[in-house]
């Protein structure tokens, strides 16, 4: 039986296949020229390809922050999912410990709140330039503390508390990868450390060095003590 990959067709003749190779080799000179023929065609660049990767997905995987920057522009959901597995960019993102991509995303995400409550995929117009946020989370105050409500932190941080098929959120994956500031700027977007997957792993339990253990152990700590005052 052939693999939903080899049954896949691209739908928009080849153009997207070419998008998601671009991210892949972290091109984006080649991936600006492929966009404006995703447009041309009339397509958005949040059309998933063969296993359910968009292409914002691909570049947060392998880290082309250019790339990442490009989607953004043209209109990519940042808290777009996988319909296969679940995952979204910031999951690729947090396994890869790429915090400028995950702080982008952030930015991206915050911005995009009015319609990403409605729907994690439909298309949208750029997200336009705002360098404050662009250098600093969305939800994060000038020191670096997540902050209330008022401004869209508890939206932001249900997205980055987003799980995939198996149960699992971005700090699940920063925690794997031990990549200790990825675990802390996740902390800092809202990332529930208490979050178990399916089998019942925490975060805390996928993480191996020290640093990063006691980081979330003391973060589900303090999430202990917050519940029960409640």
């Amino acid at each position: 039986m052939a693999s939903p990959q080899e049954d896949w067709q691209d739908p928009t003749g080849g153009v997207l296949t070419a998008v998601l190779e671009a991210c892949e080799a972290d091109a984006p000179e080649e991936l600006a020229q492929l966009l404006q023929q995703l447009a041309d065609g009339g397509w958005d660049p949040n059309v998933p390809g063969p296993d359910g990767d968009t292409a914002l997905h691909i570049a947060a995987l392998y880290g082309s922050e250019a790339c990442v920057d490009q989607l953004l522009a043209a209109g990519a959901a940042a808290a777009t999912t996988n319909p296969e597995d679940g995952t979204t960019p910031f999951h690729d993102a947090a396994a890869g410990g790429y915090d400028s991509i995950l702080t982008k995303l952030a930015a991206a995400a915050a911005r995009q709140l009015p319609w990403v409550a409605a729907t994690l995929v439909a298309p949208a117009d750029g997200p336009g330039d705002d360098s404050d946020s662009m250098q600093r989370p969305a939800g994060a105050d000038e020191g670096g503390a997540r902050s209330g409500t008022g401004d869209g932190g508890a939206e932001l941080a249900a997205i980055v508390n987003l799980r995939d098929a198996e149960g699992e959120t971005a700090l699940h994956a920063a925690a794997r990868g031990n990549h200790l500031s990825t675990v802390r700027l996740l902390l800092l977007l809202g990332a529930d450390a208490l979050l178990a997957a399916q089998g019942g792993a925490l975060p805390e339990d996928e993480a191996e060095e020290e640093a990063v253990v006691a980081l979330l152990r003391g973060a589900a700590g303090t999430e202990r003590a917050v519940g029960s005052r409640e």
